[in-house]
């Protein structure tokens, strides 16, 4: 394989100029529409195709990473979730934001994109802007997380193929061991997903926003490891917008399992009414 194309697979080259975290970060998704390489994009929930972000439409607002490749509508588009990207203009230390058409802009806007980390090289990190008011709120499991109880850590994992990689309470763990992260959502309907992997040492988790459960009792053990798995859950009423806690909680555990482990990749909400 050539250097500076992704992503890479088992038995391919990796040149010391892509020792930045960009190899490890990168999907090829199907584009919904014409992209060019550098646009801030999104994961579309409905069809899971990659579309431009753009700060001047409300649904388009948000951003999931930046595309590596140029791709035509129909195409496969290779997209950074997380990493270093190399470019050109930008003002070190300053945060970006999704900006109008797929630029990134360092005006605040609803979504973040990431931080310069010089004038040539930009941290991508999405995540929603809490300043700013949200239709859509994703946030990796690494993001400005809270410790409850046990010991939560993101451990890399090239097995994981969304993020390479999860937040678990590996290094200790127990029933009754929890995780919080604060969002912005706005009064509305809202669905929300959750991206984890299930194993014969996990354990069954609740999630609640401030203290009121959105999902009960979900069953992460599998006799085998299962990764990149998804629960859904709809209509969950938000009465008044602010910033909420939301909290991830070990209770209990499947009988065949040996463990009360919970390891997760993201989680996010989109409006829907």
């Amino acid at each position: 394989m050539a250097e500076g194309v992704y992503p890479k697979a088992d038995g391919d080259i990796l040149f010391a100029s892509e020792t930045n975290d960009l190899a490890g970060n990168t999907v090829e998704i199907e584009a919904g529409e014409n992209i060019t390489a550098g646009n801030a994009i999104y994961i579309d929930e409905t069809d899971g195709k990659a579309y431009v972000s753009d700060s001047g439409n409300a649904a388009d607002n948000r951003c999931d990473g930046i595309a590596q490749t140029t791709a035509t509508s129909g195409n496969d588009c290779q997209v950074l979730l997380s990493g270093v990207r190399t470019t050109s203009g930008l003002t070190d230390k300053e945060d970006y934001y999704v900006g109008a058409a797929g630029a990134i802009t360092t005006t605040i806007s609803e979504a973040r994109v990431g931080t310069a980390l010089s004038t040539t090289r930009l941290l991508v990190k999405p995540q929603h802007n809490f300043r700013a008011r949200s239709q859509h709120v994703h946030v990796q499991a690494d993001q400005d997380f809270a410790q409850g109880a046990g010991t939560w850590a993101w451990v890399k994992d090239t097995n994981v193929l969304t993020l390479q990689g999860y937040m678990a309470n590996e290094a200790t763990n127990a029933d009754a061991d929890n995780i919080s992260f604060e969002v912005w959502l706005d009064a509305g309907t809202y669905s929300f997903a959750v991206n984890y992997s299930t194993d014969n040492n996990t354990g069954i988790v609740d999630i609640d926003i401030d203290g009121t459960e959105i999902v009960t009792a979900l069953d992460t053990y599998s006799a085998a490891v299962v990764y990149d798995v998804r629960n859904v859950t709809t209509s969950i009423a938000i009465a008044d917008s602010g910033l909420k806690t939301v909290r991830f909680t070990l209770d209990g555990k499947n009988g065949a399992s040996s463990d009360h482990r919970f390891r997760f990749h993201f989680f996010r909400f989109w409006k829907t009414g």
